[in-house]
């Protein structure tokens, strides 16, 4: 059985660690997730806990906010961008990309969710027509060249398990359907690959294609994480410690 306090990975000066089964930050105020960011090099005075939003009618969609350290941040990525500093991000299917930019410094960790990933999904303002990818990129690198940019996606239920095929489902990856195998591993039952959606539009802001990976198992076929889609209501905390 996969276990949750082994898979850890590295990314440049971060350290990424993902935990199973968790409380949710939200009803314990982030007390477990944060002893976990402090055992693992995170100063307790700079912990960020993030609150994701699910879809665009929920506080943060979509929008990238530089940490906070003395409340819960909503928003679907944070900007980190000093030592001893710590994210901490909850997620039961949707993936958590983290990005590192060594020319500025900065770091962001994303909650790439469906709705955030759909092209062309408006945000608030309707002014815009990117995707969390592109905001969390722009955050990253301040308008800068995305091409040296190193990103990991962890976390993530697999495009096989993430169907869409009944009658009532289907219209949420109609805005996808034109990439075909680009984003989808099963065309047939439309299921959607999340980690391939963003590798594509990290591809297309200019991120260099030997700079993307994807580390860890399905989330729906591993009892040691937790997943909505297989009934789970608790969650997989994220943490992303700037060593």
């Amino acid at each position: 059985m996969f276990d949750s306090q082994q898979f850890s990975l590295a990314l440049g000066p971060l350290y990424i660690s993902i935990h199973g089964h968790q409380h949710r930050m939200i009803e314990d105020e982030g007390r477990t997730a944060s002893r976990l960011a402090v055992a693992l090099g995170a100063e307790a005075s700079k912990i960020c806990r993030v609150i994701v939003a699910s879809n665009q009618h929920q506080p943060g969609f979509q929008l990238p906010k530089v940490a906070d350290y003395h409340d819960c941040v909503f928003a679907d990525a944070v900007v980190l961008h000093e030592p001893k500093s710590a994210a901490l991000m909850q997620v039961a299917d949707c993936p958590v990309c983290i990005l590192y930019d060594a020319t500025t410094q900065r770091a962001a960790v994303f909650h790439g969710g469906r709705p955030a990933l759909t092209p062309f999904c408006k945000l608030e303002s309707k002014t815009c027509d990117g995707t969390v990818v592109e905001n969390a990129l722009q955050a990253v690198t301040r308008g800068g060249s995305k091409h040296a940019v190193l990103a990991l996606v962890v976390g993530n239920i697999c495009g096989a398990c993430f169907k869409h095929d009944h009658q009532s489902a289907s219209h949420l990856v109609e805005p996808f359907m034109p990439l075909g195998e680009t984003v989808f591993a099963d065309m047939e039952n439309k299921g959607l690959d999340l980690y391939k959606v963003i590798k594509h539009r990290l591809l297309h802001a200019g991120v260099a294609e030997e700079h993307i990976s994807h580390a860890g198992p399905c989330t729906f076929e591993t009892p040691g994480l937790s997943s909505h889609r297989r009934g789970d209501t608790d969650r997989n905390t994220v943490a992303v410690v700037w060593r």
